[in-house]
């Protein structure tokens, strides 16, 4: 619950008013349910680290530290315009420790560093024929622990 009030209150932060950026706001939100049924094992303990919004042709690069052992939800969802989203771990070596492998208006996927360290998360929507011109996504980062581990599993 703790993690829903926090997501609104970024959100309102932005002050949605498109349509689009609204429809990604709801996909953002079925994407967090959906992974909370998906990974049920898992407790959502974290803030939100990250919440970003692209247009069509846009990009966005997150520097941000990443601890070892601990799992991290990311979700990159778009509107329905949103059909090619690109996601990208790399760390500061430049060394790729994630990269989505199809293309898709939805990626959920769990990150779980070998090292704490300084990764960049790269999320972006192509410019190509797959996005409709209107296009927006959204990401979310999430700090999650699974259930076994906090009772000592």
């Amino acid at each position: 619950m703790k993690i829903l009030f926090t997501l609104t209150a970024f959100l309102l932060c932005f002050g949605l008013a498109a349509a689009s950026e609204e429809s990604v706001d709801k996909e953002l939100y079925k994407q967090l349910i959906i992974s909370k049924a998906k990974y049920n094992s898992l407790v959502f303990n974290g803030e939100v680290k990250k919440i970003y919004l692209l247009k069509k042709g846009a990009n966005v690069k997150i520097s941000t530290t990443l601890y070892k052992d601990v799992q991290y939800l990311i979700i990159c969802a778009g509107d329905f315009d949103a059909k090619n989203i690109d996601l990208k771990i790399t760390d500061f070596g430049k060394n790729d420790k994630y990269k989505d492998a199809v293309s898709s208006g939805i990626i959920q996927t769990m990150f779980k560093p070998a090292e704490t360290g300084n990764f960049i998360i790269e999320m972006s929507l192509p410019d190509d024929k797959a996005n409709k011109s209107k296009a927006w996504a959204g990401i979310l980062i999430i700090q999650t622990s699974d259930i076994g581990s906090l009772l000592g599993n």
